[in-house]
């Protein structure tokens, strides 16, 4: 599955990242989950050629930066799943265990 953003006259498919491409970040000194602010614009400028071809790098680089967000918003959804994605996933812990007798 993939999403769906506008940019421009045009609409991009976004794709999660693989996990082979989350391993080479975190090898390069990128973990998306305890990232600080100062590298995110860092991680955009690696992650943007992985998913994307150079002319929608370059369109989305020419855009504006709400742009940019939103790409980043539907990267991440599609790589980890989103909220609303997950209600109906499995509980685990305490909560989901059956009674004994």
């Amino acid at each position: 599955m993939s999403r769906k953003v506008k940019v421009g006259d045009n609409e991009l498919s976004v794709r999660g990242l693989k996990r082979k491409e989350i391993k080479a970040l975190k090898k390069k000194g990128y973990e998306i989950g305890k990232l600080k602010i100062e590298q995110v614009d860092d991680l955009i400028d690696e992650i943007l050629p992985m998913i994307f071809n150079k002319k929608d790098v370059e369109l989305i680089e020419d855009s504006p930066y709400k742009v940019s967000v939103q790409i980043w918003t539907a990267i991440l959804k599609e790589t980890y799943g989103s909220a609303g994605e997950e209600k109906n996933s499995s509980a685990s812990g305490a909560g989901s265990q059956t009674e004994k007798e």
